[in-house]
């Protein structure tokens, strides 16, 4: 046993490429010990932790294990190779390159793993949003992943390319100049994006709404980062920049759920005070009787002699969404005012003109004077 003992001393002992067998023996048991770590490590996480994750009230755990599992496992293989070449004896360039190796392997994978917990978290997050309307937001959504996404992707890059020796200055000036010569030509577009962002967060207004952006009326009809759609009233889709609109007055008919209406009837002048006072229990009988009309939110006055008529000034509320809605309203109020003044023999008034004619006997004579 000491004679067997004595002779594997001696042959560990012995020198190859300037290490011992001993120390390349020691290389492998090192490096397969942390590749065989590396498989427990990675059942373990698939076996166990995968079930514990599963257990909880949230799924941003299960997404961070998914994401986490494969990096480190890449990790430690790397780190083992690290450990395991300490034992030999290696020249300069074989023992730089398995440090860069190393380094810009671990790098990559943290990087591996960023992009992808981000990106899981971003796609969770959209898919969440998808379920509303909001076309901005959808756009918004994506266009932050994917700049997220390839943003770290060549920062990675950068890192690496600099690890391996590489000058990343003039890289990074090249970069900026082509940038800004980028910007300088695609202004108007970052504008309206930017302009995009602000509608998003600010949310003057959303789809299906009943709007007046930059003079001109309508429902909206698709929000984007680029511009924005409204379907008028004539059936037209008018696209309006987001910059414009941002830098514009908007007024959103849909924003509350009741919308003030105003009214002008005018009456004849032969019409006496209880009559005008018999109109406005009629008109108010109506807007009682006409659908949508938001209860005891009426206003009706007596506020004009016009030219040729005596105006009763209904002001009410109307519980719409479109105007449409609107017209109908109207509609309803309309024809009952006009059945109970009918019915009660009081006349709305239109544009007259009393001419009053005289006779020639009635015109005192020149010589009078």
């Amino acid at each position: 046993m000491e004679t067997l003992r004595l002779f594997f001393e001696q042959y560990a002992q012995q020198s190859y490429f300037g290490n011992t067998i001993q120390q390349y023996l020691l290389f492998l048991g090192i490096f397969a010990g942390f590749l065989a770590s590396a498989r427990v490590v990675y059942y373990f996480f698939k076996k166990y932790v995968r079930r514990l994750t599963s257990k909880t009230k949230t799924n941003l755990d299960d997404i961070f294990i998914d994401k986490f599992e494969e990096p480190i496992v890449g990790v430690i293989v790397l780190v083992g190779l690290y450990l395991a070449a300490a034992q030999l004896v290696l020249v300069k360039w074989l023992d730089t390159s398995i440090n860069i190796l190393v380094v810009n392997g671990i790098t990559i994978l943290f990087a591996w793993f960023l992009i992808r917990f981000l990106d899981a978290l971003a796609q969770r997050y959209t898919s969440i949003q998808n379920q509303s309307t909001d076309t901005l937001q959808k756009h918004v959504l994506s266009l932050i992943r994917l700049v997220l996404k390839y943003s770290l992707i060549v920062l990675t890059t950068i890192i690496v390319l600099s690890n391996f020796g590489y000058n990343v200055s003039s890289l990074l000036a090249s970069l900026g100049l082509g940038g800004l010569a980028m910007a300088l030509a695609s202004q108007e577009v970052l504008r309206n994006i930017f302009s995009g962002f602000v509608i998003m967060f600010d949310q003057p207004f959303r789809l299906g709404e009943w709007v007046i952006i930059n003079n001109t009326e309508g429902t909206v009809q698709s929000i984007g980062l680029r511009s924005t759609r409204l379907k008028t009233f004539r059936g037209e889709y008018v696209t309006i920049p987001n910059h414009l609109i941002t830098e514009s007055m908007i007024t959103n008919f849909s924003a509350y759920p009741d919308t003030r209406d105003m009214i002008t009837i005018g009456l004849t002048y032969d019409t006496t005070l209880a009559q005008l006072q018999q109109a406005k229990n009629l008109i108010k009988e109506a807007l009682d009787n006409a659908p949508g009309v938001v209860r005891d939110s009426y206003e009706i006055n007596f506020t004009q002699f016009n030219a040729y008529s005596l105006d009763l000034f209904i002001a009410f509320e109307t519980a719409i969404a479109n105007p449409r809605q609107k017209r109908d309203i109207r509609d309803a109020f309309h024809k009952q005012v006009k059945e109970r003044f009918d019915a009660a023999g009081i006349s709305i008034a239109f544009p007259t003109q009393t001419i009053e004619l005289k006779t020639a006997a009635q015109t005192p004579s020149a010589g009078g004077l």
